[in-house]
């Protein structure tokens, strides 16, 4: 797995490039499938991947690689010492 931090942006937007942090091993924990309801457009459900890691620098809106997967950060816990838990979406590239 590797992680990347965001790099430059235009304005307030999404990073337009990433720049590769190394490599770190991960625990992929059980996919959650959780219904939601987006404004207009009905039910949808949202898919969402735990990763267990060991402690390093991470924050939210760093995307991970893992193989041809692409994953995003959404949140990143660090309440057990020892490891940290983030919970990612898969993305395009």
């Amino acid at each position: 797995m590797k992680p990347i931090s965001g790099g430059a942006d235009e304005g307030f937007g999404e990073p337009i490039s990433f720049t590769s942090d190394g490599d770190v091993w991960a625990e992929f924990l059980r996919v959650r499938i959780v219904p939601t309801a987006m404004i207009g457009s009905g039910e949808t459900v949202e898919t969402t991947q735990g990763m267990r890691i060991r402690p390093r620098q991470i924050e939210k809106g760093w995307k991970i690689i893992e193989g041809e997967h692409t994953y995003k950060v959404l949140h990143v816990d660090t309440s057990t010492p020892g490891e940290i838990i983030l919970t990612t979406k898969e993305v395009d590239p």
